[in-house]
Parts: C-alpha cells; sequence; structure tokens
C-alpha cells in the first residue's frame, strides 16, 4: 500500500514546487491561495501517501533549479519530459496528456474530420508550431493558411475565412467555450496525440537521487487514474474531457 511505503520511509510531509501563473493547472485564487488542476491533483497523492502537502510557487524557468537545491520535494508544474529535463529529474507516469484537436464552425456544412475529408480544404493553423508541422506531415492535401497567432487563426475560422482550425486542444476547448468566440465554433473530430509532436503529458517530476518517492508517487498515481475523485478533478477545471 502507498501508506505503508511511506511510513517505511519515515516521510510527513511533500514538498511540491509549482508556479502561480498558468491556469487552469496552477494559479492563485481571489484568496491569494494557489489552486488549480495540478494542485488539487499533487494533493490527492499527499492523501493516497497519507502525508501533508506543501506548496512553493517559483518561476517556471527556476522549477528544475529549486528542486535541484532542495527547495521541495516534488514539482507539479507542468514540466515537460524533454531530452535535456530527463538528464536532470525523473518523471512519474502521466496523468494528464496533451492532445491537439480540429475546431470548425456551428454553421454551414461541416467538413468529415480525416485527412481524406480535408483534402483541398482550408485549415487555420499558428505559424511555425508543431501544430503547423504535423498538418504537413499527415494531412498534405489541405490548405494550410498559417497565421503568426492563434487569436488570428481563431478570428479566420469565426470570420469564415477557413474551414477549419488545428491547434492546442485545451486552448480550443476555452475559446469554443468561452465568451470570445461568441458561440461561433465547436471542437470537431477526435483527439489527436503524438509524443513527437505534442508531447508526452503532464507528470510529477522529482530528483533522480530519490528512487522512492518517484515509486511511491507512481503508486499513488495509478490508483488516483482509475477512482472517481479524477474524473470529478477533469470535470471541474476543463470543459470537456480532452483525451
Amino acid at each position: 500500500m502507498p501508506g505503508d511505503a511511506v511510513a517505511k520511509s519515515r516521510r510527513t510531509s511533500l514538498r511540491f514546487l509549482t508556479t502561480a501563473d498558468f491556469p487552469p493547472f496552477n494559479y492563485t485564487d481571489e484568496e491569494g491561495e494557489l489552486t488549480g488542476f495540478n494542485i488539487e491533483f499533487a494533493r490527492a497523492v499527499c492523501v493516497e501517501l497519507e502525508v501533508s502537502c506543501q506548496f512553493k510557487a517559483v518561476g517556471f524557468d527556476d522549477l528544475t533549479a529549486a528542486l535541484g537545491r532542495g527547495d521541495g520535494d516534488a514539482v507539479a508544474g507542468g514540466l515537460a519530459a524533454t531530452a535535456a529535463s530527463i538528464e536532470k529529474v525523473s518523471f512519474s507516469r502521466r496523468y494528464y496528456f496533451l492532445a491537439a484537436h480540429f475546431a470548425v464552425r456551428k454553421d454551414g456544412a461541416k467538413p468529415v474530420i480525416s485527412a481524406a475529408g480535408l483534402e483541398g480544404r482550408k485549415i487555420a493553423v499558428v505559424a511555425g508550431s508543431s501544430h503547423e508541422a504535423y498538418l504537413k506531415a499527415f494531412f498534405p492535401d489541405s490548405q494550410l493558411v498559417s497565421f503568426p497567432t492563434n487569436d488570428a487563426a481563431r478570428g479566420a475560422l469565426a470570420g469564415s475565412a477557413v474551414d477549419a482550425m488545428f491547434g492546442d486542444g485545451l486552448a480550443l476547448a476555452f475559446w469554443t467555450n468561452g465568451t470570445s468566440s461568441k458561440a461561433c465554433c465547436e471542437l470537431a473530430g477526435g483527439a489527436y496525440h503524438d509524443e513527437r509532436y505534442f508531447g508526452n503529458g503532464v507528470a510529477i517530476a522529482v530528483r533522480k537521487d530519490d528512487p522512492q518517492l518517484e515509486r511511491q508517487v507512481d503508486a499513488a498515481i495509478a490508483t488516483i487514474l482509475s477512482s472517481k475523485h479524477y474524473e470529478e478533478m477533469l470535470a471541474r477545471y476543463f470543459p470537456v474531457r480532452l483525451f
């Protein structure tokens, strides 16, 4: 049991490093308290491990260094498992998976979301992004219309200048379900997962010299992922299930 493992290690608390400026994952609420999906998930890990939870917010660029200095025991701040970061820290199993999505207008004929269905169709995408690279690789017969920003690409879709937009699923979900879209558009098709383009998800980072904590956190995450609480957390922070 996770609690037994913690008892053997004599760990009574778990100090998490995070950030305070990346809603809905990590942010400060109206009362100045850290909250967000990562924070609540980290608290759930602490509950499973039967330890108290502490949080310290630092700048995103300082997360790895702060962990190395011993300012915390683990990071719940959206660190990406890149070739460079894996050399410095160890990552738990993933508990949130990154996905790309298409969005289309609600009015008019909706294209079939597939490489064949979008053949010859105009797709808005941010220039130089991983999403643009993915479209070039897997939707070669579509007409890519590249824009400098997400706002510009969304505006093109809202104004019917393109047939669809492709981008980060979470950002598109908040836009289509928010007021700025004026209910013009909706997500279409399924989620697109590809670690080579969109990353391999959100995990908790620990120091490489603490393999016991990594095993404990992995065990706790496995339990949480199969729980009703996990689904409740997803529903609380995200407008739609994206993976």
